[in-house]
Order: structure tokens, then sequence, then C-alpha cells
């Protein structure tokens, strides 16, 4: 039965829904269209070298590169490539995915060389950066050993691919923290019926949504909290900078140069409270040349901690569907009695609520989607996620999640709708 046809359906249809129904050749038009004009929006908004602009330029690559059309796609992630590493450093999380999307455009156009040292320069970042047992490098292992293969260097594949076991067999071991309190985690209920069953129908894939073909529904779906339900900090953030006469993104590349080990990923991990962690913070980005006030900085946060009705409102037509609904926010505690930095009230909204803090894990380290998954009741393939981050999409995508990337909420919830076969804004 066409989607026009199922009992119930609105008659009116979004841009989205027009989009899935027009033919293939069309909808990469469009696909490319839309790119285009999120890179350009990107470039007015925020100048040529943003990382958000980097971010917007690789998706178009992506697009381009799904439609063989290799020399421009390659061009694009190598104008990626340098903004991040220009803005975020050589070591950057993103600078090694970035290598990693030029490698595949590489390996195409018959490169196998080439594609391979990239890939090994990516390696070698997140080892760095994420030491040497985390899941991504497994992930990166994997394709790396396809890689060694196809040169015909066996040998390497093979020590590529016993390495990988070797990690995951770690990382899915029962080991993540369970010491912490439980209510404090999660706010869980019991799982309902499995939702009624939807025809296996995928809308085209679009810049910012990463659709898993080979499931048959969607059961379950995760928000993250700040720039999704709420209001992005990272406003605040480039408010306060502009306000204190501060380079555009100094924070944020300060925030890069310390990764897990910083104050940040501390505070976010609840290894930290707001009181410890202003000291070491500062001293973090003193190194970086950067003068800030963490209490001030964390106060301009405080000011983005608000709800956007129209994310509460779908969450509760989701939920009244029979959809499990998640919440996985990375947080921190506050000083005072009062040490929530997201309201009671808002968690309420959700059938789980999985706070980095809580468990001591933080976005994008992969152990906490599969701690969410568990906790939602929903398997990682049939579970959709949205964040406005794509360093924190990536993972769950690589997990087998459906990412969606949330620029607005008007979009990100058309996204989804289309996605459920669901309006989720009228």
């Amino acid at each position: 039965m066409c989607p026009a046809a199922r009992p119930g359906r609105k008659a009116k249809e979004t841009l989205l829904n027009v989009v899935s129904e027009v033919p293939q050749a069309r909808r990469s038009a469009l696909d490319e269209a839309f790119a285009r004009r999120s890179l350009t929006t990107c470039e007015i908004a925020l100048g040529p070298e943003h990382p958000d602009v980097a971010e917007a330029a690789a998706t178009l690559a992506k697009v381009l590169e799904e439609g063989r059309r290799y020399d421009e796609a390659e061009a694009l992630y190598r104008r990626a490539l340098a903004i991040f590493e220009q803005t975020l450093g050589p070591d950057h999380y993103e600078t090694a995915v970035t290598l990693g999307n030029l490698s595949t455009v590489r390996q195409a156009r018959g490169d196998l060389d080439d594609a391979a040292g990239l890939y090994e320069r990516a390696l070698v970042i997140k080892e760095r950066r994420l030491g040497p047992s985390h899941p991504e490098l497994a992930v990166t292992l994997n394709h790396l050993a396809v890689l060694y293969r196809a040169q015909g260097r066996r040998g390497a594949a093979a020590e590529a691919y016993r390495r990988a076991l070797g990690i995951w067999s770690r990382c899915l071991a029962p080991t993540i923290r369970a010491s912490r309190p439980a209510a404090r985690a999660t706010h869980v209920s019991p799982p309902p019926a499995r939702p009624q069953t939807r025809e296996p129908e995928r809308a085209p894939s679009r810049p910012g949504v990463r659709y898993n073909p080979a499931v048959p529904d969607i059961a379950g779906v995760l928000f993250d909290m700040g720039g999704v339900v709420m209001e992005s900090p990272l406003h605040a953030i480039a408010r306060y900078e502009r306000e204190r006469g501060l380079p555009a993104n100094a924070i944020n590349r300060a925030l890069a140069a310390t990764g897990e080990a910083g104050a940040w990923a501390r505070l976010e991990r609840g290894e930290l409270t707001a009181e410890t962690f202003c000291a070491p913070f500062e001293a973090e980005c003193r190194a970086q040349g950067v003068e800030v006030d963490a209490a001030a900085v964390m106060a301009a946060i405080a000011t983005a901690g608000v709800a956007r009705p129209i994310m509460l409102e779908a969450i509760h037509r989701l939920r009244a569907r029979g959809l499990r609904v998640g919440a996985l926010t990375n947080n921190w505690r506050r000083a005072g009695p009062d040490d929530d930095v997201i309201p009671h009230r808002l968690r309420d909204h959700f059938d789980v609520f999985i706070e980095s803090r809580a468990v001591g894990l933080r976005k994008p380290d992969p152990r906490i989607y599969l701690l969410a998954c568990r906790e939602l009741g929903v398997p990682a393939d049939r579970t959709a996620f949205l964040d406005d981050i794509g360093g924190n999409l990536k993972p769950a995508r690589a997990l087998g999640m459906t990412t969606i990337k949330v620029t607005a909420p008007g979009q990100a919830l058309r996204d989804l709708g289309v996605l459920l076969n669901l309006d989720l804004l009228n």
C-alpha cells in the first residue's frame, strides 16, 4: 500500500514527504540542492573558516560521493579537512573522521595506497585521542583491514581484524560502571508492547539523515537535550566570546586541545563538580592563549536551558504512538543543593533519561549509546538518535542507529516524521 493510501494519513504533506515520492535522479538533485544551500548559509552566517562550514562541506561531499562525482567530493573533503586542522587541530576527532571520508573517495578512484595512508593517519589520531582500547578504533581497524585486503596485504589485514576483535571483546563485556545511583542515571518506565508494524519503506537518504535500510521500522528514539530539546548552549558560548572580545570559536579550540583528559570532559563524566571545574578549565584555556571566566561561561550556558515546546509536543506524540523515547545528554553537576542542570519537569517527558555525569560516560564514547539502548529496551539498529553535533552522531551510526543531524527544530521533526511516517509538526 502506498503511503498516501494508509488509513489515517493526513492529506497535507511536508516538503520532505514530497521528496520521498520523486524519482531517484531528482531526489539526488534535491539532496545536492539542500546540501549546497546549507553550506552557503553557514558561510554567510559564520565565515569561510568555521567548523560548521567544514561539516556542511563534508555533507555536500557525501552527496556528491554517492553520485560518483569523486573529483568534486574530494575537493570538498580536502576543504573540510583544512578547516578542521586549522580550527580544531590536526589531532582532533573531526580531523580523523574527515581523513576517513577522504580515504573512501581515494579508494573509489583506485588509489589504494593513498587511501590506506589516509586511514592510517585517522587511526593514529583516534588512538592518541581516545586510547588504544576505544570501540571507535575497532571500527577504523575494520575499514583499514578491508583496504589492506584490496591491496593484497593479507597479513596486515589479519592483524587489523585481530586488533578490532580484541577491542570489541573487551568493550562489549559488562564493564560499564553500575555503582552510580540508579535514580540519578535514568528514569525508567516498563517497556511497552512493540509499536504497530509499519511497512519496510525508507525515505531517501538526505543530508544530515543517515538511515539504516536493513531495519523494517524504528521502535525507539533518543534525543540529545541542549541544541535539540532545549536551546543550544553553543549560541550562549558564542555570545560570551563576542561580549568578551575573544576570537570566534576560541573556547571550542581550547576544549579540542585537551580532549577526553580535559576539565570539560571530566566535568561531564561527573569526575568534577561545577566548583572544582573552574580552576583547571581556566588554566587549560590560558595555556591555549584564551582568558576566560569559567563561572561566567557556565552562567551563560545556563541561559540556554529553555525547552522548545515544539519538541516536547513531538515527544508526547511519539510516546502516545507506543514508541520508546529517551534522552541522552552530556551534562554536569552544579554546585549547591539543586545540582541538576536539567529541570526534573523535563525528565518526566521521557521513558529513560541518560546523563553523562551520572553514568561516568559521555558522548561520543560508544558505550554510552549501548547503555542508552539497553535502558530504552530497543536494539541500536531499531533506534533513531537526534543530536546537533556531528561528532556525536558518527559513533551512533557505526553501532547501527539511524541518525538525524539537528540544525533547527522544524527540520529535525520533518526528518523524523518522514522516517516514522508521522506528522510531528501539525
